[in-house]
């Protein structure tokens, strides 16, 4: 069976404040079963992790993430969330957050990214939180499943995560704090691969795996 297609992403929206919000409108048609994640980054320069709100009918992959500098000062948080799309989606997705946002202010930053298939199903999940390190390793996954989409989740303070060997950039976009995801579809594995160009302020990654199971349960393992 063929990989899970990216469809599109939307646009990355920013706040300043302990809330951010993203519109379903922003991805241009939305099919009962999608695949959407949300993925959500956080600069807090100083603060404290504190917590990312899980949105109403959406399910928590990670969160949340945390990526601190070479003093092991909290620069920033980050998570990740899913839903299979119900023909219910309307108006936007609300994620809040507390913790203290430290003395240099803030940017929330999130974005929905959107993936079709045949009941997609996300096998397994791979989380990295570094402190100024400039590449991190994402081990290799094994399946048997046919063909599947590996998807890389990168969120740090300041710079630009490089799309690793093989993988497409869907986004790459922020200010005080940054968010990138890249994805490789039709792998009938996903070798262990280096994604370079973290900050030296920290960053974090999410990396997972989906594919097609048509008639088995939507696990996240």
């Amino acid at each position: 069976m063929p990989a899970p297609a990216f469809v599109e992403v939307t646009s990355v929206t920013a706040d300043t404040d302990d809330s951010v919000s993203v519109a379903y409108s922003g991805l241009t048609e939305i099919l009962v079963g999608d695949l959407l994640f949300l993925f959500v980054v956080n600069s807090q320069i100083g603060g404290t992790v504190g917590t990312i709100s899980t949105p109403g009918g959406w399910t928590s992959i990670h969160n949340p993430a945390a990526f601190r500098d070479g003093s092991s000062t909290l620069n920033g948080t980050m998570a990740l969330f899913y839903r299979i799309a119900d023909g219910t989606e309307a108006g936007s997705v609300d994620v809040l957050r507390t913790g203290s946002t430290g003395g240099m202010g803030q940017d929330f930053l999130a974005c929905m990214a959107q993936f079709r298939g045949t009941r997609p199903i996300i096998s397994t999940h791979q989380v990295n939180q570094e402190s100024a390190v400039s590449t991190i390793t994402w081990n290799a996954v094994s399946f048997s499943a046919g063909e599947a989409t590996a998807i890389g989740f990168e969120g740090q303070l300041s710079g630009t995560a490089d799309s690793p060997a093989g993988y497409t950039e869907a986004i790459s976009s922020g200010n005080q704090a940054h968010i990138s995801i890249d994805y490789k579809e039709g792998v009938a594995s996903a070798p262990s691969v280096t994604a370079s160009g973290g900050s030296s302020d920290g960053w974090a990654t999410i990396h997972l795996v989906i594919f097609n199971a048509l008639g088995r349960s939507f696990i996240v393992n």
